[in-house]
């Protein structure tokens, strides 16, 4: 008889399992991060609350559907004021729609959109994005995108403009230099419509 098999989430993306225990450390490093991330179990995708925390060294119960998010230990997580009223305000507006979170390091904020649906074309069906500006914002121009550095397009081509690896917030992400052809104007751009930017980007899978 074959091994059972449970299929969980681990930042929204899936993988599969035929264990019915796991630490937190193995579940970690089933989706390729480490010991420098932190590990919660959440109630369904989209838990409000954040999820509970899971120690790297607990033993975990394993069942069908589990959902778990992995974040760098030294950022900040969740809604945490960024030090800018401007941009607290357009990301909660923003998390109306996504799930967001928000890491910081100095005053450089990275703004994270977990599980990101991808079009036909790519390796995988869904990836995390993420937009960086400074606790300067709105004034501060947002410019690029990053996203998960082992997305490909399906042959396995690195998609156009996507050739630079870089760590930022303790992990490692695939650049897109993808510039804007006009000048940030604050009150005319912000982080709402430097996202739709970077999501028409992310709709061509070349």
């Amino acid at each position: 008889m074959p091994p059972h098999t449970f299929h969980i989430k681990i930042n929204r993306r899936p993988f599969e399992t035929h264990e019915s225990k796991l630490t937190g450390l193995q579940i970690l490093n089933l989706a390729g991060y480490g010991d420098e991330y932190e590990l919660f179990e959440l109630h369904g995708e989209g838990d409000p609350s954040g999820g509970q925390p899971r120690p790297l060294d607990a033993v975990i119960e394993i069942h069908e559907g589990q959902h778990f998010r992995a974040i760098p230990k030294d950022a900040n997580f969740g809604f945490q004021s960024s030090g800018a009223p401007d941009l607290d305000t357009d990301v909660a507006r923003l998390a109306e729609e996504y799930d967001v979170e928000l890491l910081q390091d100095g005053m450089l904020v990275g703004v994270v959109l977990r599980g990101v649906p991808l079009p036909a074309g790519y390796n995988k069906d869904s990836c995390d994005l993420m937009v960086q500006t400074t606790i300067q914002y709105p004034a501060s121009a947002m410019d690029m995108f990053w996203v998960d550095e082992d997305l490909l397009l399906t042959g396995g081509a690195v998609p156009q403009s996507g050739e630079s690896m870089e760590g930022h917030f303790g992990r490692t992400w695939r650049r897109f230099s993808w510039h804007r052809n006009s000048p940030w104007v604050p009150g005319r751009d912000d982080l709402g419509g430097h996202i739709e930017f970077c999501l028409a980007r992310l709709q061509q899978a070349r």
